[in-house]
This record gives structure tokens, C-alpha cells and sequence, in this order.
């Protein structure tokens, strides 16, 4: 359980420092505020849906459950996933973009 949390904590921290450093980019007007903006929302999403997915598994048989709070958020992280793409697929995007603009120069 220990590791599960810590792993997660870590995850989150590194998506919250994502935001912070595409919220600065967008704030200064940077050029790489567009790649800052993909790599936090992808990092944001796949630590969305795994902090929901492990909640639900740790808080077992009522986590599946409408009385409990974890099924909701595990439902509208899934229902993110399908409105906006996979983190993969927002990486992918990301990677074409990137290199394509790298082949161009």
C-alpha cells in the first residue's frame, strides 16, 4: 500500500511541475509554450487515471460501488480518456509535431 501511494505521490508531483512549467510558458508567451501546454495536459491525464484506477483497487469492493466517491472520478477520468485521447496518442501527436518541425529546419 505504502508503495502504491508514494509511486502516485511522485506521479502527481511530476504532473503538477508539468502545469506550473506550461502555466509559465503560456503566461510569458514562450515559444515552447505549445509543447509545455501537450506534455503537462498528457502527464496530467496519465496520472488522472492512474491516482483513480489505484483508488479504486485500494479501497476494494465498495470502491466499485455508487456509495463511494472513487468510482465517480475513475468514470469521468475514462470519460476524459475518450472525449480528449490516450496520453499515448497526445504523445504521439506531440512527437510528430516535434519532429517534423525538426526535419524542417
Amino acid at each position: 500500500m505504502k508503495h502504491v501511494l508514494a509511486d502516485r505521490s511522485v506521479q502527481l508531483d511530476a504532473a503538477w511541475m508539468l502545469v506550473r512549467e506550461a502555466a509559465h510558458a503560456l503566461d510569458g508567451k514562450r515559444a515552447d509554450a505549445d509543447v509545455a501546454a501537450r506534455t503537462a495536459l498528457a502527464a496530467a491525464a496519465d496520472a488522472v487515471e492512474a491516482v483513480t484506477a489505484d483508488a479504486l483497487q485500494t479501497h476494494g469492493g465498495i470502491g466499485f460501488t455508487w456509495e463511494h466517491r472513487s468510482h465517480v472520478l475513475l468514470r469521468r477520468a475514462r470519460a476524459r480518456r475518450s472525449l480528449l485521447g490516450s496520453p499515448a496518442h497526445r504523445l504521439d501527436v506531440l512527437a510528430d509535431r516535434l519532429l517534423g518541425s525538426a526535419l524542417r529546419s
